[in-house]
């Protein structure tokens, strides 16, 4: 069923889904015409944007949403579940929820993006709890519908505004709001780790997901990469998917982004690939200076050398550069374990 609802929502489709709350109703954003189609399902006034399903934090900064301390803390305690961040997107804002329920995520894998999903209700009516139920509401609008029998929660997710300095419970729904304050106040901020090279679409990407496997969930880091000269929003190059994806390591989510003074501000550490980026970011940003490192700078080789550029060459060379970049990663982890108390910066 996973692949005939791919099917529909790539022909512009609705498909029906559960989620660990209550049933929803998807469509795949980049068809023309299929959000109008969920607008009109719904009976729902176009001017109120449409919340986004993915798989991950990777998913949304994939797809644009970009993601303040705050919402940080929030996704690593909620995500996955019941958890809705208003985020800045594209100059306006965008909802992303990351479900809990095994059926939007095996489709969210199947598609490879965002979908936009709603509730499967008509707007201001009651949300739909079963499959029978969404199907009544929605009439002949669904195309498709995956039943998993009722919802789990039963009650919508808790929706939480996070675009300005201080977060908004815009509803609360499955988690509770006193939870929310005290996910915002106990435990400490992520620290961030930002690699850069030129283009953001080898290198340093490949640098950020090998980190991201090693270092596991929870680990109080949060990894990021950018270039010098990237075009923001482009995809890894096919062969950094490839050889990446031969430690089982998907960076299909991955899309480049420029540098800017927000990150560089933000990361606590910044690696970069070659001795020119290095003085590039310092060029730019001399406020870093004492933070930016060379990627084989935290070894023990008495000659710091740069990452090899592999834009343009054959597997094969992308996946020397790949393992010189893992092995680099390994020596980078002991230093952050020495250097950066879990609790401090």
């Amino acid at each position: 069923m996973i692949d005939e609802a791919v099917r529909v929502l790539r022909a512009g489709g609705l498909v029906i889904l559960p989620t660990e709350t209550v049933y929803g109703v998807a469509a795949m954003p980049p068809v023309p015409g299929a959000e109008n189609r969920l607008y009109e399902a719904k009976g729902r006034d176009s001017g109120k944007p449409v919340a986004r399903l993915a798989r991950g934090i990777e998913d949304v900064e994939a797809a644009g949403g970009r993601l303040n301390a705050a919402a940080r803390r929030l996704a690593n305690r909620f995500w996955p579940g019941p958890l809705t961040l208003v985020l800045p997107q594209n100059g306006g804002t965008c909802g992303y929820r990351v479900p809990d329920h095994p059926v939007p995520l095996a489709l969210l894998d199947a598609c490879g993006c965002v979908l936009a999903v709603t509730s499967a209700n008509l707007s201001g009516q009651k949300d739909a709890v079963t499959a029978a139920e969404a199907l009544a509401a929605l009439g002949d609008h669904a195309d498709l519908v995956l039943d998993a029998g009722p919802a789990r929660g039963q009650n919508p997710s808790t929706v939480v505004d996070v675009t300005g300095e201080e977060p908004r419970i815009l509803r609360e729904g499955a988690i509770p709001g006193a939870e929310i304050a005290a996910a915002l106040v106990s435990g400490p901020a992520e620290k961030r780790i930002l690699f850069v090279c030129t283009g953001n679409t080898c290198r340093s990407p490949m640098a950020e997901f090998l980190l991201r496997a090693r270092l596991g969930e929870n680990s109080g880091w949060a990894v990021e990469s950018c270039g010098i000269y990237a075009v923001d929003g482009a995809s890894a190059f096919e062969n950094a998917i490839d050889v990446m994806q031969e430690l089982n390591i998907d960076i299909r989510p991955h899309r480049s982004r420029q540098v800017t003074a927000e990150m560089v501000e933000s990361a606590a550490l910044i690696v970069a690939m070659t001795e020119g980026h290095r003085r590039e970011l310092l060029n730019q940003f001399p406020a870093a200076r004492g933070k930016v490192f060379r990627m084989h700078e935290f070894g023990t080789e008495g000659c710091v050398r740069d990452v090899m550029d592999p834009a343009g060459g054959a597997k094969t060379v992308y996946r020397k550069t790949r393992d010189e970049v893992d092995s680099a990663v390994a020596d980078l982890i002991l230093f952050m374990a020495r250097n950066f108390e879990r609790t401090g910066k």
